[in-house]
C-alpha cells in the first residue's frame, strides 16, 4: 500500500502540479493509477483472508483439545475483519470518480487508515490469552 501512497504523490511533474492543477507541467495517466490503487486495494483484501486461514490448517493436526484449537484459530483468524474492511476500501476505490479529492476521498481516507487498525487489533488478541497461563503457571504479577 506504500507505493500507492508514492506513486499518488510522485506522478506529476513538477511535484506542484500534484496539488494545483493550473501548474504547467506533466502527470501520469490517471486510469492506469486507478487500476494499480485497485489492484493494489484487492491484493490487500485477499491477502488478509488468506492469512486469517492459514491458523486453521496449521492447528488441525496438533494435540491440543478441540476447545482449545477453535478458540485459538479463531482469534488468530480475525485477520478476516481486516479483509472485510480492504473490501469495502476496494468498493469506495471503485466508487472513486469525484475530482474533489478533498471531499469524496475522506470516506476512503477513513477505510483506508481502518485496515491497518484493525489488522493491528487483531494481531493482539491472541496474545491476550497468554497473560492469564502466565499468572497460573509462573506467578506473573497480577494488576
Amino acid at each position: 500500500m506504500n507505493l500507492v501512497w508514492i506513486f499518488g504523490l510522485a506522478k506529476c511533474t513538477p511535484f506542484e502540479k500534484v496539488y494545483r492543477s493550473n501548474v504547467p507541467g506533466t502527470c501520469w495517466d490517471k486510469n492506469k493509477l486507478g487500476k494499480f490503487q485497485l489492484f493494489a486495494a484487492y491484493y490487500s483484501a485477499i491477502l488478509d483472508f488468506v492469512l486469517a486461514f492459514i491458523p486453521w490448517q496449521i492447528l488441525k493436526d496438533l494435540t491440543m483439545k478441540r476447545r482449545e484449537k477453535v478458540g485459538v484459530a479463531v482469534a488468530m483468524s480475525l485477520g478476516a475483519v481486516a479483509g472485510a474492511t480492504g473490501i469495502v476500501k476496494s468498493v469506495m476505490v471503485v466508487h472513486m470518480t469525484d475530482p474533489d479529492i478533498t471531499y469524496s476521498r475522506v470516506d476512503l481516507t477513513i477505510w483506508t487508515l481502518a485496515e491497518p487498525a484493525v489488522s493491528i487489533m487483531a494481531i493482539s488478541i491472541p496474545v491476550l490469552y497468554v497473560y492469564p497461563v502466565l499468572q497460573q503457571c509462573c506467578s506473573f504479577p497480577a494488576r
